[in-house]
């Protein structure tokens, strides 16, 4: 039976200072059959001259340039670039556990009907310690994100929806195409590893930071979400939408 290749998608946006610390991460895996993508979304700082470095190190790095355009666009973009049966999302500040990758392609393989697996996260940087989120729900997915945005998944899942919509530039991009995937993809199944293979940088500034302190764009993010999504709002929270949508008349 022949290995799965496994892309790593690694959107960097003026995160030069932390790229080689998740790199590394990468670079030890227990899980060999990898290809990594460091897609430099515009930045200005030393992020290119790192990621070049990279790529001489080991060939299964590989770099791609794009003018900024946001993160979404970065992943499609690398996505679509990629070769791998599986994705894993990483964003070039934060670090994955040397076992994520054997354990999680470990669990498409025993469960061939398996779409999205996902594992447990910490924090790490200006807040530390465990990341916790509820536990995922098909349902309850529509009211708030519970898998964060490294997760493995298949390529041909993001095909199917369209990949990540790149008009969420300020946040919430995640959760978004989470719910694309879940509610849209007959029967899609998911699994979580307890092992704890996602480590999360907190920071000072960052777009998680500025979402969680602007209700207002966080809200209008929410809004554009419940709009795009609404036969599935509709079909399993019917009476809280009516109401919604009765008070926004009002």
């Amino acid at each position: 039976m022949s290995i799965p290749l496994v892309s790593i998608i690694v959107p960097c946006y003026n995160q030069g200072k932390f790229l080689e610390e998740c790199l590394q991460t990468i670079l030890e895996q227990s899980y060999e059959n990898w290809e990594c993508i460091i897609l430099n979304d515009g930045s200005i700082d030393n992020t290119e001259e790192i990621a070049i470095e990279w790529t001489k190190r080991d060939k299964r790095f590989k770099y791609v340039y794009q003018q900024n355009k946001g993160v979404s666009t970065a992943r499609n973009n690398a996505i679509d670039k990629a070769v791998g049966k599986y994705i894993l999302p990483l964003d070039g500040d934060d670090k994955i556990g040397n076992k994520y990758l054997e354990l999680g392609v470990k669990a498409f393989v025993e469960y061939p009907n398996v779409n999205l697996v996902y594992c447990d996260a910490e924090y790490f940087g200006n807040t530390e310690g465990p990341c916790l989120l509820p536990p995922f729900d098909r349902k309850k997915i529509l009211l708030g994100n519970m898998i964060l945005s490294c997760a493995l998944y298949k390529k041909e899942d993001w095909m199917s929806v369209g990949g990540y919509d790149i008009k969420m530039k300020e946040g919430y991009e995640d959760w978004e195409f989470w719910i694309n995937l879940v509610l849209n993809i007959k029967n899609f199944k998911v699994v979580k590893l307890e092992y704890v293979g996602f480590y999360y940088r907190r920071k000072e500034i960052s777009r998680d930071v500025n979402i969680t302190r602007d209700i207002k764009a966080a809200k209008k993010l929410v809004r554009y979400i419940e709009r795009k999504h609404f036969k599935h709002y509709l079909s399993v929270f019917p009476i809280k939408i009516m109401n919604r949508i009765k008070r926004l008349i009002k």
